[in-house]
This record gives C-alpha cells, structure tokens and sequence, in this order.
C-alpha cells in the first residue's frame, strides 16, 4: 500500500459519489458544473463563476491545472475578464479558502440558531457539521488551511472570515463553561484542543473510503472506516477532551 499524501496537488477526486457518515454524496457531471458555472456568469456574477469552476479544477486535478485564462475560456469571458475580481492564482486561493470558511460558517450558524438541547448537543453538532463539510468540500478545505498556498495576512477579507468561524466555537465553549460542562481554562486553549482533534479527523476522514478498500484489512484501514462511519461519536469523543 502507497502511503498517503495531503498534497493538494496530488489530490484525485472523481469518484462518482462518496461515503460519509452512512449517506452517499453524489457528485455532478462535469457538464452539469459548466452548466451552472455559466449561468452564474450570465446572472452577473462571475467572481462567483471564476470560484466555482477553480474549485472544480482543483477536485479533478489538482493546484497545477489551475489557470486564469483556462478559467476565464471555460466559463466563456475575455482572458483578461477574471483578472479584475483576481489579480493572481494567490488572490483566486485566497478567494476559495474565504469562499469556504463562508460557507461554514453558515452551516455552524444554522445549528447555533437551531437551539439544541444543551451546550453539548451544540459543539457536536458543529463537530459533525466541520467534518463533513472538511469532506464535501475538500478542495476548499485543504487551501483554508495550506499555509504554503497563500500569505493569509495579505487578505483582511480571508483573516476576517477565519475570526468570525473561530468566534462561533470559542461562543460555544463558553456557553458550556457558564453550566460547568467544561474545565475552566482560557477558551482559546479548549478551543485549540477542540479545533486540533477537528482537523486530525477531518484530515484522515479525506482518506478514507471508498479509496481504501474494504479488502485491505488493517488496522489503519479499519481506523479510517470507523472515522467515515461514525462522525457524531467521533465528534463526540474530541470534546471529551474537554469535558469538567
């Protein structure tokens, strides 16, 4: 067996759908993604338009097939068009890694006004809702996080949109604190704990299957189905860490 890589350069995702969770995620055609990258355009919003189909190029090929002009041909606009939403391939990661933590969070957001039973409830929910969203938009994830992609200093609309998903979790570990379900200690250090066990298992979710095969039993192999299988108790067991 090859050992892994998290190089998004190396990353191949174009499976016809994926497991997660129990579920199947199907993914569209790539004809059906030019189709709607297309209308966004004709609706007027091509900076939307130039993200959507990068990220679409990084699902199927990775950083090196990236090019403004390929984009800007694809989605049917001048070469020089994506130029004035995107100076540069660092400006168009910086979008997509915005992009993403927008998307976020929103999802994070929608189970804080969900209003669920107790704190706990809450920060396993977002759990689940970061892990799944770490492997349904993997491409977005993965330059989120790549500190080798893009000096995120450079980019007050990208540090701005990383504050505000941190401020939700840091929000719902203090909500916790004030009932005493968690240890009483700096936010910021339980947030970190928590955030650390996030990333570790969405990191290793991203290889799990269906690209190890149920065939290969070992026990890395089975270490990875149990990630995929099961993010509520994976979730769960993270903020145990945290726990009074």
């Amino acid at each position: 067996m090859k050992p892994f890589s998290l190089h998004l350069n190396r990353i191949r995702l174009v499976q016809p759908e994926i497991r997660l969770g129990g579920s199947r995620l199907k993914n569209k055609t790539l004809l059906e993604k030019e189709t709607e990258t297309r209308e966004k355009y004709h609706h007027g919003d091509l900076r939307r338009a130039i993200l959507d189909c990068a990220c679409e190029h990084l699902r199927q090929g990775g950083t090196d097939c990236l090019s403004l002009r390929a984009m800007a041909r694809e989605i049917g606009v001048s070469a020089t068009a994506p130029y004035r939403h995107f100076e540069s391939k660092n400006a168009l990661f910086a979008g997509i890694a915005t992009l993403g933590l927008e998307i976020l969070e929103s999802q994070l957001e929608q189970v804080r006004n969900n209003k669920p039973k107790n704190s706990l409830d809450s920060l396993v929910d977002m759990g689940v809702v970061y892990l799944r969203f770490a492997d349904q938009h993997s491409e977005k994830y993965q330059v989120m996080l790549d500190s080798s992609m893009l000096d995120s200093m450079e980019y007050p609309g990208l540090m701005d949109a990383r504050a505000r998903v941190f401020k939700i979790l840091v929000g719902a570990i203090l909500d916790g604190q004030r009932t005493g379900l968690y240890r009483s200690e700096p936010v910021e250090k339980l947030a970190a704990i928590v955030w650390a066990g996030l990333h570790g298992a969405a990191s290793l979710v991203q290889l799990a299957t269906p690209r190890v095969p149920e065939s290969y039993e070992t026990p890395a192999a089975t270490a990875l189905k149990y990630l995929s299988e099961d993010l509520d108790q994976v979730a769960v067991n993270i903020i145990k860490a945290i726990r009074g």
